[in-house]
């Protein structure tokens, strides 16, 4: 039975705090603390144009364009995705992410760990930092 006090609504407005890194911006607004929560992490990232970060993801990732353009480098291989593109990214890719305009994008990430501690979580923000 469908139950509308259990749907949560967010927008990029949603969230509180945003954590910075090589110039983009990244919120969660559902982590792996929340009591109800399934995934590890649901949140939207900004960036401005030009912004270039690396990465290697421990968990898989899905990233869905909402505005502008990005790209992901990595094995000398170049993927390019736009407004209403998913990208999935599996654990255990490296390698870049570039906003090619402004960026903002939206993320789903479930950890092959499985739930992650908050140490665990700290030291991931640390490293991205």
């Amino acid at each position: 039975m469908f139950d509308p006090r259990k749907v949560q609504k967010f927008n990029s407005a949603s969230p509180r705090d945003w954590h910075t890194w090589s110039g983009m911006s990244l919120a969660d607004v559902i982590d792996e603390d929340a009591s109800a929560a399934k995934l590890d992490a649901v949140g939207f990232l900004r960036a401005p144009a030009g912004a270039i970060s690396s990465f290697k993801f421990l968990y898989d990732e899905v990233l869905v364009v909402t505005r502008g353009r990005c790209a992901l480098r990595g094995l000398d291989r170049l993927i390019v995705a736009t407004p209403g593109e998913a990208l999935y990214v599996p654990a255990g890719t490296s390698g870049t992410i570039e906003a090619i305009d402004p960026l903002e994008l939206v993320y789903v990430a479930v950890s092959p760990l499985g739930k992650l501690s908050p140490e665990m979580k700290h030291a991931l923000l640390t490293a991205a930092a």
